[in-house]
């Protein structure tokens, strides 16, 4: 399986070299074994490979049809399964990611996650605000919660006021960690107060909440994110193998 997936996502690279040069958006690809021919893999990898660019919104399998470019300007795929920056995704889908607002200060976290952090009761943590918009449009709230110290060393988070930032690798160049899973459960809610001003919606547009953890291999928890999701532009996926 190591040597696997680095042969998918090489092959699902390729893919999107020929969807681009060969394809436009709305035109069908050729089936499985017609592209494992062109590219020089096994069917099994090209099969992977689609399904990498199905959870990044490149392309959408039709039941009875089979495997479509998407349009552009469609929503952005974001895969619930993937640990991949959300600028990459938006990217990945040809849409432009931006920044329209960030902060990053040390606060009391609310208490729940102040306990799932294992912090004291008035510890403050690094509260990082960021709204990323697609092309023009607000649609991606991400509040990060993360110590201040980890593993006897201060944590700097201010750099994640610039969109080619992202709190993984800034915290594995500062503290030396490395995240090996997340856990998180999603709901919905509606867009009241400031999150429809932020949004630039109407009171009680609905969102896609998800309450994230991300954890060392130890099973410490070393971020919690509270994540809204405008869903006219972004679509969350999964895929179970």
């Amino acid at each position: 399986m190591a040597r696997y997936r680095p042969i998918a996502s090489a092959a699902a690279e390729q893919l999107r070299q020929v969807i681009s040069r060969d394809f436009p958006p709305g035109s069908q690809l050729p089936n499985e074994k017609d592209l494992a021919g062109r590219l020089g893999v096994s069917r099994n990898t090209v099969r992977e490979a689609l399904a990498q660019l199905v959870l990044d919104g490149l392309v959408e399998r039709r039941w009875g049809v089979g495997t479509i470019v998407r349009e552009p300007g469609s929503q952005v795929s974001l895969s619930l399964l993937a640990i991949k920056p959300i600028r990459d995704a938006i990217a990945d889908a040809g849409r432009t990611p931006l920044l329209a607002h960030a902060a990053a200060v040390p606060a009391l976290p609310p208490s729940e996650i102040g306990t799932a952090l294992r912090l004291g009761p008035e510890e403050k943590a690094w509260c990082v605000e960021r709204l990323f918009c697609i092309d023009d449009t607000p649609a991606i709230l991400l509040r990060d919660y993360a110590p201040m110290v980890l593993r006897n060393r201060q944590i700097d988070l201010v750099p994640l006021c610039e969109l080619n930032v992202t709190i993984i690798e800034l915290l594995g160049e500062q503290a030396g960690i490395t995240v090996d899973r997340m856990e998180g459960v999603l709901d919905a809610v509606a867009a009241n107060g400031d999150l429809a001003d932020l949004f630039r919606v109407q009171q009680g547009q609905p969102l896609v909440r998800v309450h994230q953890q991300s954890l060392l291999p130890s099973g410490d928890v070393v971020i919690y994110t509270v994540a809204h999701y405008l869903a006219e532009q972004v679509r969350l996926s999964f895929a179970r193998t």
